[in-house]
């Protein structure tokens, strides 16, 4: 059998099963229009660039943003001040960062550069991220008062986004 024409085929195979499985795991973890079925939140619970202990359990009885991000991702810079902007419009809201497989200096110098003044829990080995089926940044995930996730946002947040995902 001709070596060219094996690779061919396990190439064609590869995208043939990449474009059935893709769209399933996407309607899984992101449900949708980014909603997703009201479901027990997973644990967040570590330290934050300060290094004091923060827990999403700490937030219970309020409605919860929790922001998935890295100081290298360029999308997470530019809603970091439409971030800020919400969270001081709306105090009853609470904004939970996490840190996403990053280095911990350069997410200080970050945080500090976009004057966030919400915790950010730190990841660095995407543990959390995991749980939640972050593959890729900026997420942005509802939490509602009783610690369910209610709907999740994959990408940039632009004006009107974070209104849409606590609406849910």
């Amino acid at each position: 059998m001709d070596l060219r024409g094996r690779g061919v085929r396990r190439a064609v195979f590869g995208v043939v099963v990449a474009a059935l499985v893709v769209p399933v795991v996407v309607l899984l973890f992101v449900g949708r229009g980014g909603s997703t079925r009201p479901r027990a939140a997973a644990p967040i619970k570590g330290t934050d660039l300060s290094g004091r202990h923060v827990s999403l359990d700490q937030f219970r009885g309020r409605p919860v943003l929790v922001n998935f991000w890295a100081s290298w991702c360029d999308p997470c810079r530019a809603e970091f001040p439409l971030i800020r902007e919400y969270s001081h419009a709306h105090p009853d809201v609470a904004v939970l960062g996490v840190d996403f497989m990053d280095a911990r200096d350069n997410a200080a110098a970050f945080v500090r550069e976009m004057q966030a003044d919400w915790p950010s829990v730190v990841d660095p080995d995407g543990t959390i991220g995991r749980r939640f089926g972050i593959v890729g940044l900026p997420v942005t995930v509802a939490v509602d008062r009783q610690g369910r996730v209610t709907a999740r946002h994959i990408g940039q947040l632009h004006p009107g986004d974070i209104e849409k995902l606590l609406a849910v």
